[in-house]
């Protein structure tokens, strides 16, 4: 099922991206919710892709004082909620034109959560009794290919609003490049938010509308 999803939400970004405005992609759209709840029996609201075209980004990612997105108003935000044996996924997902995206991941946690939503952050991205697990990657490109970058390791991420107005996070944690995840007398600060007015949203398994807050 995982392949499955992961494939159609793959597919269907790359044609969200190739044309927004191409009123073929509501056909298209019901198909995919179509065949995804044929092969999963779980409903999947699609993302509606002219939602793209009001939306407003701000992000900012600061690790050690130092500000690691640039432009962030060049993103496009989206939402994928999902909803498992193990409870509600929640994922952030920012993306711009050059390469560089940022993704924001909630796990673990009940549908009946409220705000503020705190998710945990731990070098195993083990489960922390009474909170969410908080899982942040980013992402950038260069010439020479994908770029080290600093990912957190101990501390918190905090989601402030969910609803098709908008949805926003703030991030206060420590952490550096994956290959200090064991050293933490060599852990900087990482701190950021992360903010969607008019987000893109799809769900899984579950009415986005039944979780906005």
């Amino acid at each position: 099922m995982k392949t499955l999803l992961i494939t159609i939400l793959l597919a269907y970004s790359l044609m969200s991206c190739q044309s927004a405005k191409d009123q073929a992609n509501q056909s298209v759209t019901s198909a995919l919710e179509g065949v995804i709840k044929s092969q999963t029996g779980q409903d999947m609201d699609m993302v509606d892709t002219n939602s793209f075209m009001d939306q407003k980004v701000t992000a900012s990612f600061i690790y050690d004082g130092n500000e690691q997105l640039i432009n962030s108003e060049n993103f496009s935000g989206s939402i994928v909620i999902s909803k498992s044996a193990d409870g509600l996924n929640i994922s952030f997902q920012l993306v711009n034109e050059s390469g560089t995206s940022l993704m924001g991941v909630f796990s673990n946690f009940d549908e009946g959560f409220k705000l503020p939503l705190v998710a945990k952050f731990t070098p195993s991205n083990a489960p922390s009794p009474g909170f969410a697990t908080g899982t942040l990657v980013l992402m950038k490109l260069s010439e020479s290919g994908m770029q080290e970058v600093p990912m957190p390791f101990e501390g918190t991420m905090t989601m402030l609003s969910l609803n098709d107005k908008v949805a926003e996070f703030e991030i206060n944690a420590k952490g550096g490049p994956s290959q200090n995840t064991n050293k933490p007398e060599t852990w900087k600060s990482i701190n950021g938010k992360v903010t969607i007015t008019k987000p893109a949203i799809q769900s899984m398994g579950i009415k986005k509308e039944e979780i906005f807050k």
